[in-house]
């Protein structure tokens, strides 16, 4: 009985599991592109949906860092830091369109 509930416990986790997979992939696609498309009219060089899964990526992992680090340093830094970081990747060497 015991293995029985186990099994259905595993089961059920994996389908919820594979369905948040699915909604969490078909999101970030969907952020990818919509930060890709302001990347292209701005005029910035390269390839843009690359450039948008780089800045999705820096930031999800700053977040949890932020997060699992016991917020070890204030709020307002960290999102000072996270915005100065999209920057420099957005506009290399400075500048600004």
């Amino acid at each position: 009985m015991r293995m029985d509930l186990a099994m259905m416990t595993f089961s059920f986790r994996d389908d919820l599991h594979d369905a948040l997979d699915a909604l969490v992939c078909t999101t970030e696609r969907t952020l990818v592109n919509l930060i890709a498309r302001p990347l292209e009219l701005l005029g910035r060089p390269g390839d843009h949906v690359a450039t948008a899964g780089v800045l999705c990526g820096q930031v999800d992992g700053a977040m949890r860092v932020h997060e699992h680090r016991e917020r070890s340093w204030p709020d307002a830094r960290f999102v000072d830091a996270v915005v100065e970081a999209v920057l420099h990747i957005v506009f290399p060497g400075g500048t600004a369109h």
